[in-house]
């Protein structure tokens, strides 16, 4: 009947076995934070569906977010930062309709900031700072407040909110441009074939 584990700030080594995550009660809160744990989060943590707390924050954990973690739908903080994860932030936790703080800090993901943070209604506080995040930040919900998230440290974000001080994203307005230039390029090769049609 163990509903919460906390194993913080000891010196546990290795890697995740399953076994703490399948037929597991836990339901308040696992808390494996500060130790020295290493390998990829296993995807069998979705087990763990009515959890509402997990901190698997400073250990040296690799691999990439993994996207079982949708399954979680009680969550309502999830604390992976100070790690080695890389990769992008998986589209799945989008079901997490229930969280209110994510911190992804201090780890090495990539790509885009997804979509879907900006629509969880919940979500009090996202810190994605540190890591290797690009493309536009947006200016709605959360992320129009700069004091419920922080995106420090990725140094190819743009746009965002004044307070931000990021550069003016210009991948659309490049973009719009080249399709302008392919667009003359096609009717005057339209046009060109035309006049030798008819010269022939």
């Amino acid at each position: 009947m163990l509903v919460l584990l906390d194993l913080s700030h000891n010196h546990l080594s290795g890697t995740l076995p399953d076994e703490l995550f399948y037929g597991s009660p836990l339901s308040v809160k696992l808390n494996l934070s500060h130790n020295h744990l290493v390998g990829s989060l296993p995807a069998t943590i979705g087990a763990l569906g009515t959890i509402v707390e997990l901190d698997v924050s400073e250990n040296e954990f690799s691999g990439s977010i993994p996207a079982s973690l949708g399954s979680c739908m009680a969550l309502t903080s999830l604390y992976i930062q100070g790690n080695f994860i890389h990769g992008y932030i998986p589209q799945s936790l989008a079901s997490l309709k229930g969280i209110q703080h994510i911190d992804f800090s201090r780890n090495i993901l990539s790509e885009k900031l997804p979509n879907f943070l900006e629509t969880l209604k919940t979500l009090k506080y996202l810190n994605l700072r540190w890591n290797n995040l690009e493309g536009e930040v947006p200016m709605t919900r959360l992320f129009a407040n700069a004091s419920t998230f922080s995106i420090v440290g990725n140094k190819r974000l743009c746009g965002g909110i004044p307070e931000l001080q990021l550069p003016r994203c210009t991948n659309g307005t490049k973009n719009h441009y080249m399709a302008w230039v392919k667009l003359v390029i096609l009717i005057g090769s339209i046009q060109d074939l035309i006049v030798i049609t008819c010269v022939f």
